[in-house]
């Protein structure tokens, strides 16, 4: 990399948390809204709304409509605390049937080491995501303060605008055009509005080589086109200063 993008100050790289860095399966999410859900209004769970690819905002009003709430607004503290109260109970759980997926540790310990500014951008409400990470030992290297979570609107897109902005008032860097990058685990990442106002999007392909292949070949989006890149090998000239180390991993 150039000696004068580097001078331009570090990289902000914002991590999808499900099904990019970790899986957590077992119902653990369905377990966490039963246990809100009974918290907030004395009741069981009933119908829980569709979670895939969603914020925790747009899945909890829904959920609260399908079970009769016709203001759901009006419990959103109420919830989100229920939430994150239910999400540090099933931290144990989260250990047990949660895996840290190849490539993840290695890839933010690179990044890390090379000045990146890291955090999560992810559906998932604040105290959730750490509690995910932490409970598979994998928040170190992330700075949650300044990340985009489920609480922070409906909008996936809004989620990016929210941690660019906290992690530029942070850390005095703009984080304009390609000194953002968005990491997901599908196409759909690019739903997280990476690409509208110049930052770039990667959708991760994981394969079955091991941790240097992690995010090998992925998808790159640049001023809104939806282009699919051959391969990451050939794409780096267009990542960030540090992004290289992240998806290579300890490769390099």
């Amino acid at each position: 990399m150039p000696t004068d993008q580097r001078d331009l100050g570090p990289s902000l790289v914002m991590w999808d948390v499900d099904h990019t860095l970790v899986s957590v399966g077992g119902g653990v999410s369905r377990s966490i809204y039963e246990r809100a859900f009974r918290q907030v209004t004395g009741k069981p769970l009933g119908e829980l709304a569709e979670m895939s690819g969603r914020t925790d905002q747009a899945i909890m009003v829904e959920t609260l409509r399908l079970n009769g709430v016709e203001e759901p607004e009006a419990l959103f503290d109420d919830f989100y605390a229920a939430l994150a109260a239910a999400a540090e109970q099933l931290t144990d759980r989260m250990r047990d049937v949660g895996t840290v997926l190849p490539g993840s540790r290695e890839a933010i310990a690179s990044c890390a080491a090379h000045g990146t500014v890291q955090t999560a951008v992810t559906g998932n409400i604040r105290p959730i995501a750490m509690t995910k990470l932490t409970a598979l030992r994998l928040g170190d290297g992330l700075d949650f303060s300044v990340g985009g979570y489920g609480d922070d609107g409906s909008d996936r897109a809004e989620l990016v605008r929210q941690a660019r902005k906290r992690a530029s008032q942070k850390y005095g860097h703009d984080f304009a055009g390609t000194r953002a990058v968005v990491i997901g685990d599908t196409p759909a990442s690019r739903s997280l509005g990476a690409t509208r106002d110049g930052k770039h999007s990667v959708t991760c392909r994981r394969t079955a080589v091991g941790r240097q292949e992690f995010g090998l070949r992925a998808g790159l989006g640049e001023g809104g086109e939806n282009a699919q890149g051959p391969s990451l090998w050939t794409a780096l000239g267009k990542v960030p200063d540090g992004m290289e180390w992240a998806i290579l991993g300890s490769n390099q």
